[in-house]
């Protein structure tokens, strides 16, 4: 079995290198309880030339839990989208809501989930159970969201279930992944 690692670098180097010029708009309601939370998410869905069914990986902003599942079953309508290959990803109060999306639901669960920067809070105490492989990345000199946590719960066996790795950059802070000046 690939590692997550290499299924997630893989389906990077695939997306960046294979994306069409045009795009479709998508647009649907997120229901949640309660109801007056309910949002509308939108973005756009771009695939390479060609036919079949295709991976597809969710960008989740510090939208919550039930949007990343919400957008999940909507982008499942679309038979270009391959639904056994559907992954997500998060950066810092968005990988907040995509480690507690590794959980899965009872109906569906995410191929893999990448989390850039969370505040790995919520993986402290007892045990954590994940049915997506998880992959943490995180910023050794990160002083808004650090990175203890994080080390801790992959130190300490606290995450069960699923494949948990966590990747530590020594010289980086957070949002290292940004094009733009490092938040110190």
């Amino acid at each position: 079995m690939r590692s997550l690692i290499s299924v997630i670098a893989s389906l990077a180097c695939a997306f960046l290198h294979s994306v069409a010029a045009r795009s479709e708009v998508l647009m649907s309601k997120s229901e949640v309880i309660p109801s007056e939370q309910t949002a509308i998410i939108q973005g756009a869905l771009e695939f390479p030339k060609g036919g079949g069914s295709f991976p597809l990986v969710i960008l989740i902003a510090p939208f919550r839990r039930d949007d990343a599942f919400n957008a999940m079953a909507m982008l499942m309508l679309n038979p270009k989208v391959s639904k056994q290959n559907m992954f997500l990803m998060g950066q810092s109060d968005g990988a907040i809501a995509a480690v507690l999306s590794a959980r899965g639901r009872s109906d569906r669960q995410f191929r893999a989930v990448a989390a850039y920067y969370p505040d790995c809070g919520l993986l402290s105490g007892t045990d954590y159970i994940i049915r997506s492989p998880l992959i943490v990345f995180v910023a050794e000199k990160d002083d808004w969201t650090p990175p203890s946590q994080c080390t801790k719960a992959k130190d300490t066996g606290i995450v069960k279930g699923a494949e948990y790795e966590l990747v530590a950059y020594n010289n980086a802070h957070h949002s290292f992944d940004q094009p733009r000046s490092p938040i110190k």
